[in-house]
């Protein structure tokens, strides 16, 4: 057992994606009790997809191309399976892995491996700006943006 590590394991249905890092669900909690979350992708950072302050067309544009992904991955009203980690985010956001279907690796990790999102461990936005517009580069030289 690990001691002050939370971590619980979810089924749930996806109300709807926010955006790239975020979604609204409905969790089981087992014997018929369901219970409402927003739930930031842990561990991950994606653009906002609108304008932000400090933010640029090419960063909102790339926000769309991962919230768009994730739409693709987890329709509305579609399963899900949710591991939580610690107890809420700053925002008070419940912070989770996301799983769907049988695909082995998280949706956060797919957001990495797309180049869509950045890891994020609460470091400022300053911190992992340098990293988005990396991201921004490569999707440009493919033609997504």
């Amino acid at each position: 057992m690990h001691v002050g590590r939370k971590r619980y394991y979810y089924r749930g249905i996806c109300g709807r994606v926010v955006d790239g890092d975020t979604l609204h669900a409905r969790l089981d909690l087992g014997f018929g009790c369901w219970k409402q979350e927003t739930i930031r992708l842990y561990g991950i950072d994606t653009p906002e997809k609108r304008m932000v302050r400090g933010g640029t067309e090419d960063l909102k544009a790339l926000g769309v191309l991962a919230t768009e992904f994730v739409r693709r991955l987890i329709p509305q009203n579609g399963e899900i399976f949710v591991e939580t980690h610690i107890d809420r985010g700053k925002y008070g956001r419940t912070l989770g892995e996301i799983w769907v279907g049988d695909n082995e690796k998280s949706i956060n990790e797919m957001l990495e491996d797309e180049r869509l999102a950045v890891p994020y461990w609460n470091t400022s936005r300053a911190d992992i700006l340098e990293q988005h517009l990396n991201n921004v580069e490569y999707h440009r030289s493919l033609n997504n943006l």
